[in-house]
């Protein structure tokens, strides 16, 4: 009888990690306008730019959203 071999799974791998209320707006934001610029996006929901990103990239990371060319140049995809 073979043995199972047990499949690795990454330690940062995020399992139903539920989104905030900013991320939601976020995402409705994005909808709206996908060049909206992080800078943008903190003015309007009243916190910095470093928060912002990280929102985007915990979004990125649950494939709600993607980023679609450059970072200077690109947007984001509400997936």
């Amino acid at each position: 009888m073979a043995k199972k071999h047990n499949e690795n799974v990454p330690i940062n791998v995020l399992i139903n990690v539920p989104i905030k209320e900013r991320q939601k707006k976020i995402i409705a934001a994005l909808s709206k306008d996908a060049h909206t610029s992080a800078q943008k996006l903190a003015e309007k929901f009243g916190v910095t730019e470093k928060i912002i990103r990280r929102d985007l990239q915990l979004l990125k990371q649950q494939n709600l959203i993607t980023r679609v060319g450059a970072n200077k140049n690109g947007y984001w995809k509400v997936n």
